[in-house]
């Protein structure tokens, strides 16, 4: 395992329970070397920053060089009994392992994963003091510096910033932790060359494990020259590789508050109010859940909606309650009570959309629920597009144009707009009107069916006649397919209802029967060409009137047989002495 400190307790035992009030002075110095948890020794620098509960050292495992303003990585130092680092160190051990964020990025299919990969930890003693320590990748910058200098972020800046937060979220999330401090402080990146086209990272902290040099200033104009020819993975002399970036890539850091929201079984944890976590993290933008001392995913997203209005107008309706955490709890409380009013309070009455989707989102979302990252992304890549920006994942620190505001577009751009559209329409494809075919011309118009459907009901002789004509090509042509009758149809291969069983053999019995219409000769007309349905109707009436009144005064006219009796022949000879009665048109269209 290679050679180790002579350490009484392993790093991984968790600190003493017992409140630390005063923290002893760091006797750490420049020079000192470390060893960590697999034997590997590395070299601390000057101290570059305090945290909580420590300091924090440039480091490099370059131990032949004094360690420079260049060093590729950074050690965080604390003393052995201090809770956050000791819970960073885990956080990382489970999360941030090297091969699990590249796993991670090439299933999602990602450029950039906003998680620094952990490198080494391990423990060291001097003296009476034992410290604990955390060798992680070194960045130059945090936001939090640029914004005591700028007070406000551009709407594209914030946007970008928080597509980037939202993928770590979701990657923290899927394995089992939530982060709990969002904040600018917490958010580090690297500044690079940027050259039109393209930019290259002057940190080697990606390609530092491989035993790689840090980049020199006397080289930057050489590896442009070989980049101008070829935008791949380059090599030099010595090894070294660069990529080029075009995107830039923030990372979010600091640990020490992270927890597990899930029981060792991987169920989500109940919802239970601890009074000893209560407002943990930074009261200014903690949610209303981790004023109660509860940890959720929903924690962190609302946490992330208060940097971003933050970063956009510098103020929070609670900004001057902070000494007071019960009173930040309140005031945020209502205000998630009321989105749009909280919003108009802060923007001044304009703020942007999609702040008010993604905080009702977060309202209406359970505490035990798994977020929709990919709905969130889609509301700021929307956002994007709407004010006029480029979703490239770019940063733009110089401009405060556009924050919560729809850009106007100038007169110089809708010109634009116009002559691009002209020229495209140069260039499209003849229509389909244009192109040599047939002409699609409309069908001759039906004299028969123009008539006054009133005055062909005049001409009942001729309805009938053609009523008769058509009949007898129908008759014909059942003749011909009289193998598609009901009688030929299998039934049960329609796979019919009960009542689609009792019309068929109630069919099947009329057939066999040989029962035949009421009358063959004036059989009702299922159509008649140029008369609507309504017209069909009001014909077979008259139709079936006339046909009723016809065979009353038939049976009225029919002979008797002949009997002997005298009785019998004077009632034949009044019949024979009856006049037929002629028959009788009515025509009435209410039926």
């Amino acid at each position: 395992m290679g050679r180790r400190c002579n350490n009484e307790r392993s790093s991984c035992e968790p600190p003493d329970k017992k409140p630390l009030l005063a923290l002893p002075e760091c006797d750490i110095k420049e020079g000192t070397l470390l060893v960590d948890i697999l034997g590997k020794e590395w070299k601390l620098g000057k101290a570059i920053g305090t945290g909580g509960f420590g300091e924090i050292y440039l480091a490099t495992d370059d131990l032949c060089c004094d360690v420079n303003s260049e060093a590729p990585y950074v050690a965080k130092v604390e003393n052995h009994s201090s809770g956050p680092l000791f819970v960073e160190i885990h956080c990382y051990l489970h999360i941030a392992k090297l091969e699990s964020i590249v796993r991670w990025k090439e299933k999602m299919q990602m450029q950039h994963l906003a998680v620094p990969h952990y490198v080494a930890s391990g423990s060291h003693i001097i003296g009476d003091n034992k410290y604990r320590f955390l060798i992680i990748p070194r960045y130059n910058k945090d936001l939090e510096s640029i914004f005591e200098v700028k007070r406000k972020f551009n709407l594209k800046t914030v946007l970008t910033i928080g597509l980037q937060i939202i993928d770590a979220l979701e990657y923290i999330h899927s394995n089992g932790y939530v982060h709990s401090d969002i904040k600018a402080s917490n958010i580090l990146f690297n500044e690079y060359i940027n050259k039109k086209s393209f930019s290259l990272v002057t940190s080697p902290t990606l390609y530092r494990y491989r035993g790689c040099r840090p980049v020199r200033s006397c080289k930057v104009r050489k590896i442009h020259r070989v980049l101008r020819t070829n935008f791949n993975l380059q090599s030099m002399d010595n090894g070294t590789e660069y990529k080029v970036k075009n995107i830039d890539e923030i990372y979010l850091l600091d640990y020490g508050l992270a927890s597990r929201y899930v029981t060792s079984t991987g169920e989500h944890k109940a919802f239970d109010v601890d009074s000893r976590k209560a407002h943990a993290g930074t009261i200014l933008f903690c949610s209303r859940d981790a004023h109660v001392g509860v940890q959720s995913r929903r924690s962190d997203l609302e946490c992330l909606g208060y940097n971003l209005i933050y970063w956009l107008t510098s103020d929070l309706p609670w900004s001057k309650y902070l000494s007071d955490p019960e009173m930040v709890h309140q005031k945020k409380t209502k205000c998630n009570q009321n989105v749009r009013a909280f919003l108009e309070y802060t923007f001044n009455s304009e703020f942007p959309r999609f702040l008010y989707d993604y905080f009702m989102y977060l309202h209406n979302l359970e505490f035990e629920a798994k977020p929709d990252y990919k709905y969130i992304k889609t509301l700021f890549s929307k956002a994007l597009h709407e004010y006029g920006y480029k979703n490239n994942l770019l940063l733009d620190f110089d401009s405060l144009e556009g924050w919560g505001r729809k850009q106007k577009k100038t007169k110089c751009n809708s010109e634009n707009v116009k002559i691009k559209r002209a020229v495209q329409s140069l260039t499209r494809t003849p229509l389909k009107s244009n192109q040599t075919m047939k002409p699609n011309l409309r069908k001759e118009k039906n004299l028969k069916a123009d008539k006054d459907w009133a005055q062909a009901l005049m001409d009942p002789e001729e309805i009938i006649k053609e009523a008769k004509i058509r009949r007898r090509k129908m008759t014909d042509t059942s003749d011909s397919n009289q193998s598609s009758g009901i009688q030929n149809l299998d039934l049960y291969a329609l796979n019919p209802t009960a009542a689609m069983i009792e019309v068929f053999n109630r069919s099947m019995e009329r057939i066999n029967s040989g029962h035949t219409p009421r009358y063959r000769e004036h059989s009702f007309v299922d159509y008649i060409e140029g008369y609507t349905p309504a017209m069909l109707e009001v014909y077979n009436r008259i139709k079936e009137r006339e046909f009723q009144e016809y065979q009353r005064v038939s049976s009225r006219s029919k002979p008797k047989k002949k009997q002997t009796s005298k009785g019998n022949k004077r009632a034949i000879q009044q019949t024979k002495k009856e006049k037929p009665v002629a028959l009788r048109r009515t025509y009435s269209l209410r039926g």
